[in-house]
C-alpha cells in the first residue's frame, strides 16, 4: 500500500502525507546533539533542531535529560523532513523557564503564537501556520523546553488519497481460529489495557502480558499512544495455550528497529529492515520476546540503542491460566534456615521501598540516605526512577553483617561521575571513568559511601559538581540488628531557648534546620535540612551550629568555617561572608513568642528569616529579607551542657556492649561518647 501511494504521488505530482504527530523529548534527542557553546544541532525523528547562540551573550549548553535551554537572544530552529509541512508545534515548559509573556518570544514569518508562555513547569504554548517546512523561535527571556510536539494537521491530513485497488485488511482465513474456542484478542493503540510496566501482570481477554525492563536502562512504556519496548526489555505473553502472536509496528519503528527474539517457537519470516509486521507461531503456555541492544535493523544505525515500537498486538491460542499440575514436584522446598547470606537484597528503579532522603528498613537491612551539612542538594529519586546522590550525600547500609554491596549505575552516570568513598572495606577494582558497576566487599555491621565534591571522573569535567546516578543496588550479608544499634540521633543536643547569651546555637524554622552555606561561597544563604529531633530537642553535629556572641545588646553570627554572616548596602536578600567583623556583621534582637527577630544594624529593615519572595516561591534557605515580604521567623536552640544530656557512668566492667557513633562495636571504650546497649535497652552515655 505504501509503495502504491508513493507511485501515485509521483505520477500526479503531489506528496501524499497522512496526518502525523511527532513527539521530540529528552528520550528522543539524547546523544544526538553535536556542536559547542555557539550552537548545537540534532536530527530527531527526521526533524532537524538547531540551537543558535545568535544575539545571546551567554554560551549555550548542550540539551540535557530535562530540557533544551534557549537563552535570551538565542534561537531555536526546527526544519521538517523534505515534503513535510508543519502546521502546529506545541512546547511543554520545564522548571526554571523565564519566558512568561507573549511579547517575550518572536517567531519566523508565517507562524503565529498559540497559548501564552508561562514559567509553570508542565505548561504549554505553541505556534501555528498554514503549513511550512521550517520554524524559528527567538527567545526574549530564557525558555526551557521539556518537550516538542509537531503536527502536520489541523483537523485532518493535508492529503487523504484513495487506494484504487485496496487490499482487504481482513481477508477470509481459510483455516480460521474460532473465537471462544481457541481465543483471539487484539490490544492496540493507545494500549489503555496495559497499566503495569514493572514486572506485574496485565490481563487482557484472559491472556497475561508482563513487561520487564530487566537489565535495560529504560522501562517499557506507552509513548505517544504507541507501546515502546527499549533495549533489553521483555514482553511475556501467557495463557492456557499461545499458538500465534502478530505484532504490527508503528510507522516510526523503522528508526530504532532491532532484534526481537522469542524464547520458543519462531517467526514465519526472518526479521529484516523495514518490517511493518512480525508473526510468531509456536505451541506454548508462555513466550517471552526480548528486545535487542542496538538498532541493527534501524535507519538510525547500530550505534543507537534498539527499540520496538508497536501499534497493535494480536494473540491467538487459548486464554486462561496455565493448568495446575495435580501432582506437582515442589521446586522450592521450605528452607529450614531461610536466611541465606548469599542471597542479595535488591533495591532498584523506581526505588519505591526507600525513603529518600531518610531511613528505610529493607528486608532487615537499614538504609540511610542523607545530605551532609556541607552538601547543597538533597538526594532524590528523579522522574525516571533513578536514585541520584549529589555532592556530599551519603548512602549507609547496616545489618547484622554486610559483606558485599553492588551498585549498578545509569547510562548517564558518566556525565558527573565522581569518587564514591566507603567508610570501611574496599571496592573490588579501583574506580575509573566509564564505570557501569561497582562492587564493594568487607565485613562490617555498617558501611557508609560518601559522594565526592567534583565530577573528577565525569564527561562534564571536574569543574562540575559530582553525582552518583544509580539504577540498582544489591546488598549481601546477614540482615538484622547489627546496624540498628544507633537509634539515638547522633551529635550534640540543642535545647529551645528564649534568652540569648554567647554560645553555640542552631536555627530551626518549621521543622527545618539552617546549616552553613558551602565553604567555598563568599556570599549566599543558609541551607535548610530536616531537623533531627530527640523529643523536644534538636540533635545535630557541631559543624551545623553557629556561634552567637552577645555584647552591649548586639549579636554576631559566625559559622563552623569561621565566617561572619553579615550584609552590605547592595544585597538585601543574601548574606555576605566576612573573616573580619565590620558594621554589617552586627544585629540587634528581640524574641517574639518562641521565635527570634535579628535586625541587621547596617540595614535595620532586614531580618534573618525564611522568606517568601515576590516571585511567589519559597527560598530553601534562611536569609535577610525586605520587611514587606512574607517571612517565617526561626526558633533558637542552644547547645546543652553535656552533663545535662548524658548519663555519666564509670567503666567498671559493667555487663554491657559499647558501640561508637558509627555503630562499630568497641571492646574497651576510652573517654568519650558511646552507645551503651544492655538487652533491648540502648542509651547514649559519656564514658570517663
Amino acid at each position: 500500500m505504501k509503495k502504491l501511494l508513493l507511485s501515485l504521488a509521483m505520477v500526479l505530482g503531489f506528496v501524499a502525507v497522512n496526518a502525523a504527530t511527532v513527539t521530540i523529548d529528552p528520550a528522543a534527542w539524547s546523544g544526538k546533539w553535536t556542536g559547542d557553546g555557539n550552537g548545537f544541532t540534532a536530527t530527531v525523528e527526521g526533524y532537524t533542531l538547531t540551537l543558535d547562540k545568535a544575539g545571546s551573550g551567554q554560551d549555550l549548553v548542550v540539551p540535557n535529560d530535562y530540557s533544551i535551554r534557549v537563552y535570551q537572544g538565542a534561537t531555536l530552529t526546527i526544519t521538517a523532513p523534505s515534503g513535510v509541512a508543519m502546521k502546529e508545534i506545541t512546547f511543554t515548559v520545564d522548571q526554571n523557564s523565564k519566558l512568561a509573556a507573549a511579547d517575550q518570544v518572536t517567531y519566523s514569518a508565517g507562524w503565529t503564537l498559540t497559548g501564552t508562555p508561562s514559567t509553570t513547569q508542565g505548561s504549554t504554548f505553541g505556534a501555528a501556520s498554514e503549513g511550512l517546512g521550517s520554524f524559528m523561535m527567538t527567545a526574549g527571556k530564557q525558555a526551557r523546553i521539556a518537550k516538542i510536539v509537531i503536527s502536520d494537521e489541523e483537523g485532518g491530513s493535508t492529503v487523504d488519497p484513495v487506494d484504487p485497488d485496496p487490499v482487504d485488511p481482513d481477508p477470509v482465513d481459510p483455516d480460521p481460529v474460532t473465537p471462544g474456542v481457541e481465543g483471539e484478542i487484539t490490544v492496540e493503540t493507545p494500549f489503555t489495557q496495559f497499566t503495569n510496566f514493572a514486572g506485574g501482570d496485565n490481563t487482557v481477554g484472559g491472556y497475561t502480558f508482563v513487561f520487564d525492563k530487566t537489565t535495560g536502562t529504560t522501562a517499557p512504556q506507552v509513548y505517544n499512544e504507541y507501546l515502546r519496548l527499549y533495549a533489553k526489555n521483555t514482553i511475556t505473553i501467557s495463557g492456557v495455550k499461545v499458538s500465534k502472536v502478530v505484532f504490527t509496528f508503528a510507522e516510526d519503528n523503522v528508526y530504532r528497529y532491532t532484534t526481537f527474539t522469542p524464547s520458543t517457537g519462531a517467526y514465519t519470516a526472518a526479521q529484516a529492515a523495514g518490517d511493518t509486521e512480525l508473526t510468531w507461531t509456536g505451541d506454548a503456555t508462555s513466550v517471552t520476546f526480548t528486545v535487542g541492544d542496538k538498532a541493527v535493523y534501524g535507519e538510525d544505525g547500530d550505534t543507537k540503542a534498539g527499540q520496538i515500537r508497536i501499534a497493535k498486538i494480536t494473540v491467538y491460542g487459548e486464554a486462561g491460566e496455565t493448568p495446575v499440575d495435580p501432582d506437582p514436584v515442589d521446586p522450592d522446598p521450605v528452607d529450614p534456615d531461610p536466611v541465606d547470606p548469599a542471597d542479595g537484597v535488591v533495591l532498584a528503579n523506581p526505588f519505591a521501598n526507600l525513603t529518600v532522603p531518610g531511613v528505610s528498613n529493607v528486608s532487615g537491612y537499614t538504609v540511610d540516605i542523607e545530605k551532609l551539612s556541607n552538601g547543597t542538594t538533597n538526594p532524590t529519586v528523579n522522574t525516571k526512577g533513578e536514585l541520584r546522590l549529589y555532592s556530599n550525600n551519603t548512602f549507609t547500609v547496616s545489618g547484622t553483617k554486610v559483606t558485599k554491596v553492588v551498585f549498578t549505575f545509569t547510562a548517564d552516570n558518566k556525565y558527573r561521575y565522581t569518587e564514591f568513598t566507603p567508610s570501611t572495606g574496599a571496592w573490588t577494582k579501583a574506580q575509573a571513568a566509564g564505570d557501569t558497576e561497582l562492587t564493594w566487599t568487607g565485613d562490617a555491621t555498617t558501611v557508609t559511601f560518601t559522594v565526592g565534591e567534583k565530577a573528577t571522573m565525569g564527561d562534564d569535567g571536574a569543574d562540575k559538581a559530582g553525582q552518583i546516578r544509580i539504577e540498582k543496588i544489591t546488598i549481601y550479608g546477614e540482615p538484622g540488628e547489627g546496624g540498628d544499634v544507633t537509634p539515638t540521633p547522633q551529635g550534640d543536643k540543642y535545647i529551645k531557648t528564649t534568652t540569648l547569651t554567647s554560645g553555640s546555637y542552631v536555627f530551626v524554622c518549621e521543622g527545618l534546620l539552617a546549616t552553613p552555606a558551602a565553604e567555598s561561597n563568599t556570599y549566599g544563604r543558609m541551607t535548610l535540612v530536616d531537623a533531627t529531633m530527640d523529643g523536644a530537642d534538636v540533635v545535630t553535629v557541631e559543624k551545623n551550629a553557629f556561634t552567637l556572641d552577645v555584647a552591649d545588646g548586639k549579636v554576631t553570627i559566625k559559622d563552623s568555617y569561621g565566617r561572619y554572616y553579615g550584609m552590605d548596602n547592595e544585597h538585601l536578600t543574601s548574606f555576605q561572608f566576612y573573616t573580619e567583623l565590620n558594621e554589617g556583621c552586627y544585629y540587634t534582637y528581640e524574641f517574639v513568642g518562641e521565635t527570634i527577630k535579628l535586625y541587621n544594624e547596617l540595614n535595620p529593615a532586614c531580618i534573618v528569616s525564611q522568606t517568601k519572595g515576590t516571585n511567589g516561591t519559597w527560598y530553601t534557605n534562611l536569609a535577610p529579607a525586605d520587611a514587606p515580604e512574607e517571612f517565617n521567623l526561626p526558633v533558637l536552640y542552644k547547645k546543652a551542657d553535656p552533663s545535662a544530656i548524658f548519663e555519666v557512668i564509670a567503666n567498671e566492667d559493667a555487663p554491657v556492649v559499647y558501640y561508637n557513633l558509627q555503630g562499630v562495636q568497641v571492646e574497651n571504650p576510652s573517654n568519650g561518647v558511646f552507645i551503651r546497649r544492655q538487652g533491648n535497652k540502648t542509651t547514649k552515655v559519656l564514658v570517663k
